[in-house]
């Protein structure tokens, strides 16, 4: 992921020039640090050979504009992931030593691999007491979860040291400055428009929030956990996307409890405000920062004064409506309902402030259940009269919440659009397509066709959507082709890691072409419903797609929203350790498991930097004894 031994060599203490006051631009014999560069798919990428973690309202680049007078660093003596390392009780001890506690390194490596290794604690105590030469691995305690410090253990991770964005900007396609290009986060509205109520030189972090309910039990037992994760929106997309990247920490876990009020209903709305209520004392710490900031330090040591608003809260389609506060058949991110739901155009944006006024206007007792979720019809809220959101400065769940491709795209295609074709061509015409189609390498071949296919995931839902429009052309009548092509256009569009405004109005021409050709689909029959055909679009996600370029004005690409990379930390952060515990008390287990983990992670990044570490004023020979050469104050660390 990274080269760390290019971060070593920026840790070393050197001679830097910084007017923490001031702001300022690159020279032009710096400026291509920070260019973009779109044809590298990954955002704004940083140089470590210059002072990126320096200097940071900077002279923007031909085709890009860059807010000025943000991000300034106030101190250059900041914590810095080794000083921490170096802090510890035994630091004395690693003077002589750099594995201690461990003997040696061979001791170090044994242990690690053995508390990584899905051996049981009875297994490893067992392989401990062999004739060997070996101490026990350290114990682990209860896992921290304040989300604060889980924020700054991403923002001071030294593996992110050169893919962290700190900026807002505006990046155009060429300097004429009239495609507007939007990528990563920071280069979306939503943050300049924060940076512009904040101080001058302040940095905003964007915090990003999953949370989903998963089962930690195979086939028996039916233990589910509903874990609270955390990201950080300024890491670049292309890291953070990244299922390796370890990009997402566990914050909580949030309480599945069961309730016994009678009323099915007036359970769902316990289960509502609990989570909200859970959500407001979890994130407590970074609503406060999101106000008045905090001090933290980049991986490099320099010291900014951080702001942290919420920039997305990547969840499925049933989490978000209780996110948002409303019940089923109502929009997610507009005021449209049900019966609106096959418009061909998009409804006013349900923002924060229009919800928090629908709920002051609410007179029933929040306490009366019944008369409260009953007063909330009107507005068709879900009978939560406290979302988490309404403490959280510059949180609106129009701009947090955002469509998301999994659920809203490739399923609505699964369970829409490919059973249209089903009727429109018949199903064993279609499976007999399928089956025909000369198998390809990195393609999936459906021999047995795909009307018979169960428990579907998401990549066959993609890989059905390679052929779709291909195997129907001839068959189906042109303007039912049309109508599919329009939306999966739409879908592959807005799949762009560094869509411009030409793509986005490619993506609302594809919407009003579908919208235009919607009728054969009712005519020939093909929205049918379990025993007869359907003649409305009452569709949620058909709606949802109306959202798509507005969402991407806000907060950037939507493909680095997916859930891919939380259903994946999902496996990483509570299943796998699931399965180390006995199978009782589960929470507790899988803390101190991720807490051991995590300090196993950190040892080793320690002390890889610390074997890698050069010292730029001494000299080096090899084993003949001649000199490899000097590295002077002025050189440029050479780049191994």
């Amino acid at each position: 992921m990274v080269d760390i031994l290019q971060f070593a060599e920026l840790v070393e203490p050197r001679q830097r020039s910084l007017d923490p006051l001031s702001s300022h631009f690159p020279s032009r014999t710096n400026r291509e640090m920070v260019s973009y560069d779109p044809d590298r798919g990954d955002g704004m990428d940083f140089g470590i050979g210059g002072d990126h973690f320096d200097t940071v309202g900077e002279e923007p680049s031909s085709a890009e504009e860059w807010y000025e007078g943000t991000g300034t660093c106030y101190s250059q003596d900041g914590t810095t992931f080794l000083d921490i390392f170096d802090a510890d009780e035994y630091a004395d001890c690693r003077k002589d030593n750099l594995f201690y506690p461990f003997a040696s390194r061979n001791e170090w490596e044994v242990a690690n691999f053995l508390l990584r290794s899905p051996l049981s604690m009875a297994a490893i105590n067992e392989f401990l007491a062999l004739s060997m030469p070996c101490q026990d691995a350290p114990q682990g305690t209860e896992l921290e979860m304040d989300p604060v410090e889980c924020l700054e253990s991403l923002f001071s991770n030294p593996l992110f040291h050169d893919k962290l964005d700190f900026v807002p900007r505006r990046v155009y396609t060429t300097a004429v400055r009239v495609l507007r290009v939007y990528s990563e986060w920071l280069t979306g509205d939503f943050a300049w428009d924060i940076q512009n109520q904040l101080p001058r030189g302040a940095t905003i972090l964007g915090t990003v929030l999953s949370s989903d309910k998963t089962n930690i039990t195979t086939m028996t037992g039916a233990r589910v956990a509903h874990p609270l994760l955390l990201g950080l929106a300024n890491i670049c997309m292309c890291t953070r996307t990244k299922l390796s990247s370890r990009a997402f920490l566990l914050t909580a876990l949030l309480p599945i409890p069961q309730y016994l009020h009678p009323n099915q209903q007036m359970r769902g709305v316990l289960k509502d405000r609990l989570i909200h209520e859970c959500l407001v004392i979890v994130l407590k710490p970074l609503m406060i920062a999101a106000e008045i900031g905090i001090m933290m330090s980049d991986p490099v040591g320099n010291v900014r004064h951080c702001y942290t608003p919420l920039a997305a809260y990547i969840v499925d389609t049933p989490e978000a409506c209780m996110l948002v506060c409303v019940r089923g058949k109502t929009s997610l991110f507009t005021m449209a309902s049900y019966l609106e739901f096959g418009d061909n155009f998009r409804h006013p944006e349900c923002t924060r402030s229009v919800t928090l006024e629908q709920l002051a206007n609410i007179e029933a007792d929040p306490n009366n259940l019944e008369a409260f979720f009953e007063a909330c019809a009107e507005y068709r809220l879900n009978g939560v009269h406290a979302p988490f959101w309404m403490y959280w400065l510059y949180a609106d769940p129009s701009v947090f919440l955002t469509p998301e491709s999994l659920h809203h795209w490739h399923k609505e295609f699964w369970d829409h659009d490919l059973h249209w074709c089903l009727v429109a061509v018949e199903a064993l015409e279609l499976d007999f397509r399928f089956l025909i189609l000369q198998p390809i390498t990195g393609y999936r071949h459906f021999s047995c066709g795909i009307s018979k296919l169960k428990q579907v995931t998401g990549r066959v839902h993609r890989d059905v959507q390679h052929y779709i429009v291909g195997l129907i052309a001839g068959t189906a009548p042109r303007r039912f082709v049309i109508a599919i092509c329009a939306l999966m256009d739409v879908r592959y569009m807005a799949q762009s890691p560094s869509p411009d405004d030409n793509i986005l109005t490619s993506i609302d021409q594809s919407l009003l072409i579908f919208h235009q050709n919607e009728d054969v689909i009712m005519s020939l029959g093909a929205r049918m419903g379990t025993k007869k055909p359907i003649d409305n679009w009452f569709i949620p996600k058909l709606e949802l797609m109306q959202s798509i370029t507005a969402s991407m004005h806000k907060v950037g690409a939507l493909i680095q929203w997916s859930v891919d990379a939380t259903e994946h930390a999902h496996i990483s952060e509570i299943k796998d350790p699931a399965r180390h515990t006995n199978n009782n008390d589960y929470d507790p287990q899988i803390c101190r498991h991720l807490d051991r983990l995590e300090k196993l992670w950190h040892f080793e990044i320690a002390t890889t930097l610390k074997s890698h570490v050069i010292d730029p004023g001494t000299e080096t020979k090899d084993e003949g004894g001649e000199e490899e050469g000097t590295a002077c104050d002025d050189e440029e660390p050479t780049d191994p």
